[in-house]
């Protein structure tokens, strides 16, 4: 057996800490287990016999390997494995393009667009032919705002042939919407987890957040009150995602502080996630009170907010399964509401992205496949050799396939490499002081 490739060693308060990106284990070793580790070839011998369980448990935290081509090569029978399993299938559907709000961030271009009943019955038959011999899917709800189309939104649930299969459903709203009469909508549609977004504290969240209609109501306040009312039910996991930027960052703390005192199921089925807006193709964000433009204002910034509140952000630890976007799969579908399909929900309404549409039978019309293939295939991490030789791979597995697309046609600038590629040490140094903490 042989030290692995995707091992890394650190220092920290004296102590030698390993983590191997293979099996995403962190352990604490001695200067003579390094030192063994170390050797060109390491054999269950070189342990001493009360120590020999060490070795098998080594090999099982991935951290000895016979081979480095060996264990790419499960890596990537593992990511063609899930692209071409049969059995999966993603719908992310848009009931329309339209928005109560009008976001400076906002990556889509809003537009008063609706499903009409002909075009609701279209894609009930397109899923349903989809997932006719499959025994589970996914549907996301997105928009534009979804819940100004709840009604559609029934509509075409209603027409799924759901019997004897898994459903996991999942809506992205900006929650303003989301009264007591919308809550039990989306509960009679099944869905089982929630996305709100929020921009910062009252003030900053009702600048950002502006009715085309009657600016006298408070946005924020309306919201927080859907949120309650919302994990009173009790039926759905929610996730309250708050924007931060250059402008709004010293106010996530005071916010996070302020929803555990009037949510106090945070943590359980509650969650808060702060999240970055980033400058991209369709959101340019020239403004720099609005955007991060940089990884490293969101390493300094994750890495002060852990030291001001202990909060951990989940970028700081990687993830413990090698994840690819689902786009890469022949089932992974985005309707829009005039039935255009799209490979990524992050360029739907457009019409340089869009490959094709559902036609009158429910059937996919392929229109463009130079980028229907491009997501299917083009920029793969697995045929790139920087991604092979890459010691994050396994948890990184080659980030967002768009912006990967997008950095090969030169329209950005930078990979979409995960945070902690460059950040390991120091990120890995939080989450080890914070596990110390919680342990002492």
């Amino acid at each position: 057996m042989k030290y692995s490739k995707y091992n890394h060693t650190f220092f920290f308060e004296k102590k030698i800490i390993l983590y191997n990106a293979l099996s995403n284990a962190m352990m604490e070793i001695s200067p003579d287990l390094l030192e063994i580790l170390h050797k060109d070839t390491v054999q269950e011998s070189d342990f001493p016999i009360e120590c020999r369980k060490i070795y098998q448990e080594l090999i099982f935290a991935k951290v000895l390997t016979e081979s480095d081509l060996t264990e790419f090569l499960k890596l990537k029978n593992e990511v063609l494995m899930r692209r071409y399993n049969p059995h999966y299938a993603s719908f992310t559907i848009l009931p329309t393009l339209d928005c109560n709000f009008n976001c400076p961030y906002c990556f889509e271009t809003k537009k008063n667009i609706y499903l009409t009943s002909e075009k609701i019955q279209q894609i009930s038959t397109f899923i349903n032919n989809i997932i006719s011999e499959k025994k589970s899917f996914n549907i996301t709800w997105f928009g534009g705002e979804p819940l100004l189309g709840i009604a559609n939104m029934q509509k075409i649930y209603s027409g799924l042939n759901t019997q004897g299969k898994n459903v996991h459903s999942s809506i992205i709203t900006n929650g303003f919407l989301l009264n007591k009469k919308n809550i039990q909508k989306i509960k009679e549609i099944n869905v089982s987890e929630v996305q709100i977004t929020l921009d910062g504290l009252e003030r900053t969240h009702n600048e950002r957040k502006k009715l085309a209609k009657n600016n006298s109501i408070n946005v924020f306040s309306k919201t927080i009150d859907n949120i309650i009312n919302l994990v009173n039910e009790d039926f759905a996991n929610v996730n309250i995602r708050i924007n931060i930027d250059n402008y709004n960052k010293s106010e996530f703390i005071p916010l996070m502080k302020f929803l555990s005192k009037k949510i106090p199921q945070i943590g359980k089925r509650v969650f808060i996630i702060p999240a970055f807006i980033e400058s991209t193709e369709n959101n340019n964000c020239n403004n720099e009170q609005l955007c991060l433009f940089s990884k490293r204002q969101i390493v300094d910034f994750v890495t002060d907010l852990y030291e001001q509140s202990s909060y951990l952000h989940p970028i700081i630890y990687p993830g413990n399964v090698l994840y690819e976007c689902p786009v890469r799969n022949v089932n992974s579908w985005v309707i829009g509401p005039d039935n255009s399909l799209y490979k990524c929900w992050e360029i739907v309404g457009r019409d340089d992205y869009k490959v094709g549409y559902i036609n009158a039978n429910g059937e996919a019309v392929i229109t463009n496949e130079r980028v229907l293939f491009q997501y299917l295939e083009d920029a793969d991490p697995i045929n790139d050799l920087t991604c092979q030789e890459c010691t994050m791979y396994p948890v990184c597995g080659g980030g967002c396939v768009h912006r990967r697309i997008s950095h090969k046609n030169k329209i950005i600038a930078n990979m979409p490499c995960m945070y902690a590629k460059e950040n390991l040490e120091s990120f890995l140094k939080l989450f080890y002081n914070a596990y110390q903490k919680r342990n002492s």
